[in-house]
């Protein structure tokens, strides 16, 4: 079990360094709907090394959001 904690908690501390720069290309707002509530950075390909083209800024509202895997809190961390 620790070894699957830090390797996620390696996998956040990864996909942290990426935040802002989501936040910028998505204007700070949900990337489908353009809310700007609620927002949370999403891995869409957890199988692969995160990217800014695997990771999204998402609201909880958007349908489908559900189904992927949110991994950060508020976007503009």
């Amino acid at each position: 079990m620790a070894k699957g904690y830090l390797a996620h908690k390696e996998r956040l501390e990864e996909i942290s360094g990426f935040g802002k720069g989501i936040g910028k290309r998505a204007g700070f707002a949900c990337e489908w709907c353009g809310s700007k509530e609620d927002l949370r950075v999403w891995d869409q390909q957890p199988d692969l090394a995160p990217g800014m083209e695997t990771l999204a800024l998402l609201c909880q509202r958007c349908p489908g959001a559900g189904s992927l895997q949110g991994v950060m809190g508020s976007g503009g961390d």
